[in-house]
């Protein structure tokens, strides 16, 4: 949206629980919100709904290392480079680690000979690293935000629900009153759609099954978490296997 003071957020997510009590005569309560890092909107969640936990999206988190990396000017030489991608690429990986263990071995990843190397051959490659700290460690996204460990593939992302609307929009004429009535369409279907989903629940109807290429991607992340609770793979081990599932995003 293009208005993102918390003002806004807030307007339409007092909007979002009335029509969800019209429609199920109860109070919205959700255990978990799923969002980008914009700190209006996660600022309103908060204020909206005390009682959720806040979950940084892992896809918007990957996007916004990116976004970084094409900043630095680092696009052509992770397009070469291998050991590029697979450095940024465990970058990002972090996330499935305990959070109990991130900031740690952030510092020695940041401190690993390899890392070292690639930081003098590629300069931007430092301030990279140096953002995410800034930003990611020490600023207003901590790991308690970020951190997936923890989270099924349902917790984990919203851009499937993103990239429904996005499309929708880039269809549309790129005028603002054509994108406008796109979206009040979409808003329409959606709660449209809402409804027949609270009346399945009611009906006891099975959920909707996961596309598969989701199931499988949590199949693999799962098979890896649990080797490496079990021992079967050190840490180290085990985020070097999450790179592979972290290229499913980029």
């Amino acid at each position: 949206m293009t208005d993102k003071h918390i003002g806004s957020y807030r307007q339409i997510m007092r909007h979002i629980k009335r029509r969800y009590r019209r429609l199920t005569n109860n109070d919205l309560s959700p255990q978990n919100i799923v969002s980008d890092f914009e700190t209006g909107m996660i600022t309103a969640a908060e204020t909206e709904f005390p009682q959720a936990r806040m979950c940084g999206c892992f896809f918007h988190f990957c996007r916004s290392i990116w976004r970084r990396l094409q900043k630095e000017g680092l696009r052509n030489a992770f397009n070469r480079r291998l050991a590029l991608r697979r450095c940024v690429r465990k970058m990002m990986a972090i996330a499935y680690l305990p959070m109990a263990v991130v900031r740690q071995n952030f510092q020695l990843f940041r401190q690993d000979a390899t890392t070292q190397r690639l930081c003098h051959n590629c300069p931007g490659l430092r301030e990279l690293l140096t953002y995410f700290q800034r930003n990611y460690l020490n600023g207003q996204f901590s790991p308690v935000i970020w951190n997936v460990y923890q989270r099924n593939m349902d917790n984990r992302t919203n851009n499937h629900v993103e990239c429904n609307f996005q499309q929708e929009m880039e269809r549309s004429s790129w005028q603002t009153s054509s994108k406008l009535v796109v979206l009040l369409k979409k808003l329409k279907t959606e709660e449209r759609r809402g409804a027949l989903s609270v009346a399945a629940v009611r009906r006891g109807d099975r959920p909707p099954v996961r596309k598969r290429k989701y199931r499988l991607l949590q199949e693999r992340i799962d098979r890896l978490t649990n080797s490496y609770r079990n021992g079967q793979r050190t840490l180290n081990q085990y985020w070097d296997a999450m790179v592979y599932t972290v290229a499913q995003f980029n």
